[in-house]
């Protein structure tokens, strides 16, 4: 198996990546900003950054910081379509890393797959175009995961885990559940526990979490209160528990206090309830990025956040292409998680991917959590494609069998729970 990267596969996955970015970049130039894009734009603003409390913590800060430093560079970056098009660059380096990491972990076949997968897929791609920090995320954990596997290929030497551990600091500072992805790491290191001593794991650790450290000091001592990176997710608790009121109160202990005993007071049928919902929105086919991007034309005067209702018969099949799309890469993702080779990334897979899941039970989830694993799922799509004959052989194994099955039963209910949403921005169920 060739696992070198070839220069003609980088070359011919740039080139798609950039090129179906590009097409629809002119699309968003009238698009309104919506939701936390007003928010990120908001907070860039060069004049305006760091005088509010509630409005720096409310995210954590590395995109703001990105986009402060792209608006203070010049003033001809001052305009939103600017800020798009870094996003959609940062979205088109992306699938490089996807192919670097899959021809690392598998072979240079399943890495071309993949990267081309990744340049095509859909939802990528709307999310590419807007102003959420999910992009930049996923940029950074992939590299995360690029630097670490190759650690696990070449465990002597710790300088890949190093890099791989600064890489996922930055990315804990654009968004806190990062945090998932270095626990799948850790995941890992039974393959490799003789090439790693206990110091070597405090020094990635240190590394790891390092710039939330010192953002966070800063923070806390600018504005004399306790904060560590944003209220995000505490925010995100709150709303889940019916906690709105909480989301500005100053005692960050009776805050928390009051969330986690709802949370423990939480009768056992509606904790049930609660979780299905959650991962019905992480997982829903429906993508409300993608649905927005491709209604484009008819946002100058007709939208608003979050309407009701069915977009155009157009915007519609393209929607239903959309899910259609993502229902296929998570079944044969899936299918190549439970039936593929054994190894740690495979580990590391299981543990991702069930970590942002089972939050769930305690946040409220959104379709753009997921984004950020999606590489996961399309690695393993890939490794199908190109390793069919020892996945059919692989059919043998009645537990791999077995707990595909369960995953196959837990994703068709949630497809069947969200498949009445597909062609609205948000109807229903508000989809984000």
């Amino acid at each position: 198996m060739e696992k070198r990267p070839s220069f003609r596969h980088v070359i011919l996955i740039a080139s798609i990546a950039l090129a179906v970015r590009a097409v629809f970049l002119p699309l968003v130039l009238h698009i309104p900003l919506a939701g936390d894009e007003r928010y990120y734009w908001r907070i860039s603003c060069p004049d305006k950054m760091g005088i509010e409390y509630y409005a720096i913590v409310t995210q954590a800060p590395l995109w703001g910081m990105v986009l402060w430093w792209l608006r203070s560079s010049s003033s001809l970056l001052q305009t939103p379509i600017a800020a798009r098009a870094l996003s959609a660059l940062i979205g088109a380096l992306t699938p490089l890393l996807v192919y670097l990491l899959a021809t690392g972990v598998f072979d240079r076949r399943t890495g071309l797959i993949a990267g081309i997968l990744y340049s095509l897929f859909p939802e990528h791609i709307g999310f590419s175009h807007y102003l959420w920090a999910e992009i930049l995320l996923s940029f950074l954990a992939v590299l995360a995961a690029c630097l670490f596997f190759k650690f696990v290929e070449s465990p002597r030497s710790a300088r890949w885990l190093y890099w791989s551990a600064i890489a996922g600091g930055f990315a804990l500072i654009t968004k806190e559940y990062t945090l998932l992805l270095f626990v799948g790491f850790l995941g890992t290191f039974p393959a490799v526990r003789h090439y790693l001593s206990v110091k070597k794991l405090i020094i990635a650790c240190c590394l790891f979490i390092l710039p939330a450290t010192l953002y966070s000091v800063a923070i806390s001592c600018a504005f004399q209160r306790i904060v560590f990176i944003s209220k995000g997710i505490e925010h995100t608790m709150a709303y889940s528990e019916g906690l709105v009121s909480l989301g500005k109160a100053d005692n960050n202990e009776f805050r928390l206090r009051t969330i986690w005993r709802s949370i423990h007071r939480r009768p056992v049928n509606k904790t049930v309830r609660f979780f299905d919902e959650q991962v019905c929105n992480l997982w829903t086919p429906n993508s409300y990025p993608i649905v927005r991007l491709i209604h484009a034309p008819g946002y100058p005067r007709g939208f608003r956040d979050f309407t009701y209702g069915r977009t155009t018969w157009a915007s519609f099949v393209l929607a239903w292409m959309t899910a259609l799309s993502s229902i296929a890469v998570i079944t044969v993702g899936l299918t190549g998680l439970c039936l593929g080779d054994s190894g740690p990334f495979r580990n590391f897979s299981f543990i991702a991917l069930g970590g942002i899941t089972l939050s769930g039970f305690i946040v409220w989830e959104m379709s753009r959590y997921r984004l950020p694993f999606m590489f996961i799922l399309i690695i393993w799509a890939a490794y199908v494609l190109t390793h069919l004959r020892g996945v059919v052989t692989a059919l043998s194994h009645r537990g791999r069998v077995a707990l595909l099955c369960v995953l196959l039963l837990l994703y068709a209910h949630v497809v069947s729970s969200r498949v009445h949403t597909l062609g609205y921005i948000s109807a229903p169920n508000r989809i984000t």
